[in-house]
């Protein structure tokens, strides 16, 4: 099978639906039976440079960004969503580009776009929709974005002879919102975690929690893109109640990079004073994440909405107990493992991490249902459902 797999997603620095590129790249390209080769606008990945982007963890062709990090344009990209001219001008670019490339290749290949919308191409075409945030939750998303998703996808859905889902929930919200009426036709995979994600003693976390001046198991964590769709404006409004003998051995660390409009948060958090403590890291390379996510005493996880919930996963893995929410995707993934309470409740926020920070035996018992659970998800068996989803369309 001749497999054309879009990497835009794979632009540093890296979020959610760029480490389920990643992943399925690295899953799909080591099988015997399935040619891989890219498409992004940056330009034609051939099988050879898939291999060797994979092999020695290099940024992709004609990027010289380092992985870890975020690139000295990622702020401008960012600003840029507030600009629908230069969004949709960027967007037009890429389109007209890549559907020249699609269009020199093959039609008997297959194309997966991972990351929502397609480019033009005359060939059978596979898109991944992970979520619809910006039907639900538009006020979350620059409008530029929003009128992007609302024009563009419903054509790529339309177009698709095979639609893929990280879940049950974003399955049903596609037919109960109409953008597609025909059950069959959407295909559930859920995600899975590197294998970087596992237990880890005091030791062995020692150097990322040292940078940041962290104990172990000395705080609550919470990874996601500064956003507000993340919820981290209630959660810290929650950490700021907790008694103050809890907030002085448990700091509430932030971890990810900047998003769309960050600054009431980072207002909120200018104003916090001791014993309270929030610690913003920016956005960390993928160990220090995962030294993190190994080490903290809760993995907190608010979201107002998710398609699935990756961090959830990879926390329940590193066996460290998880707070989220009892809603969306959030309760299909963590299942009877963590600790799910109303997003939009900041007290219930605070009490869920009263009782865990509080109780160790509670924290125990949910850290050895998280890795039960977690060995329930795995990026092979991510890939070997999308293979399905491909030979279904044979």
């Amino acid at each position: 099978m001749r497999l054309l797999l879009g990497l835009d997603a794979l632009t540093p620095p890296l979020t959610g639906i760029g480490y389920y590129t990643l992943n399925l790249l690295r899953e799909l390209q080591a099988r015997q039976d399935i040619s891989v080769q890219g498409i992004s606008y940056r330009g034609w990945w051939t099988a050879e440079q898939v291999a060797q982007y994979l092999q020695h963890e290099a940024s992709p062709p004609s990027d010289s960004s380092t992985h870890g990090q975020e690139p000295w344009w990622h702020g401008l990209r960012i600003a840029a969503r507030d600009l629908p001219a230069a969004y949709h001008a960027a967007k037009w670019w890429r389109d007209r580009k890549c559907g020249r490339m699609l269009s020199k290749c093959p039609q008997d290949a297959l194309y997966h776009e991972p990351n929502f919308v397609s480019y033009p191409f005359p060939g059978r075409t596979v898109i991944t929709v992970h979520d619809l945030s910006h039907i639900r939750h538009p006020e979350a998303h620059p409008p530029s974005r929003v009128a992007h998703l609302n024009r563009c996808l419903p054509r790529s859905v339309k177009q698709a002879e095979g639609i893929i889902v990280d879940s049950n929930y974003i399955k049903g919200e596609l037919l109960e919102l109409g953008l597609e009426a025909d059950p069959s036709r959407v295909h559930v995979t859920h995600l899975g975690y590197e294998p970087g994600f596992h237990p880890r003693d005091e030791a062995t976390t020692l150097n990322a929690r040292q940078r940041f001046g962290l104990g172990w198991r000395g705080f609550v964590l919470s990874v996601a893109t500064l956003e507000p769709r993340k919820n981290l404006e209630r959660l810290l409004q929650a950490y700021l109640v907790l008694p103050a003998s809890l907030a002085k051995h448990y700091p509430l660390v932030l971890a990810g990079g900047g998003g769309w409009k960050g600054t009431p948060l980072k207002d909120l958090i200018a104003g916090v004073t001791p014993p309270h403590r929030v610690v913003v890291t920016g956005y960390l390379h993928r160990h220090e994440v995962q030294e993190l996510m190994a080490s903290a005493a809760v993995f907190a996880y608010p979201s107002l909405y998710e398609g699935f919930g990756l961090p959830v996963l990879e926390a329940m893995a590193s066996a460290t107990p998880v707070l989220t929410s009892d809603s969306t995707s959030l309760g299909e993934v963590a299942g009877q493992a963590a600790l799910t309470v109303p997003p939009r409740e900041v007290e219930a926020i605070e009490q869920g991490l009263i009782s865990l920070l509080e109780s160790e035996a509670s924290r125990d018992r949910l850290r050895h249902l998280g890795l039960l659970r977690a060995g329930m998800f795995s990026w092979q068996r991510c890939a070997e459902e999308t293979l399905e989803v491909y030979r279904h369309l044979n």
